[in-house]
């Protein structure tokens, strides 16, 4: 699958992606599902609008293995393959959550 540059990866197109599935590898021979359960813009952030962006993800998965804070390799078949930051946050319901934050400013077109 492709390497999608993270600069390309939107609030928009993550948005579309709610309630599917991520694969997560934890090792060069293992994965993990995640599902992403939320996307939210960051409405105290002054990157909003054209001169930037900035979001957050929340991801969902089992209870085991729990992954420590981190970057990892993530794939999604309508996005291909990334790297992401992300840090657990809280243990609801047998699930472990996750999240990922964004903070960036625009690059000029």
């Amino acid at each position: 699958m492709n390497v999608v540059p993270l600069e390309t990866l939107t609030l928009a197109k993550f948005s579309g992606l709610v309630n599917t599935k991520f694969r997560v590898f934890i090792s060069p021979t293992a994965e993990l599902p995640l599902e992403l359960v939320q996307v939210s813009p960051d409405p105290t952030s002054g990157l909003g609008g054209p001169q930037g962006e900035s979001f957050s993800l929340i991801f969902q998965g089992p209870e085991e293995p729990l992954l420590r804070q981190g970057t990892r390799p993530f794939e999604h078949e309508r996005l291909g393959r990334f790297d992401l930051f992300i840090v657990p946050i809280a243990k609801e319901a047998g699930m472990i959550k996750y999240e990922a934050v964004f903070n960036r400013i625009a690059r000029p077109t």
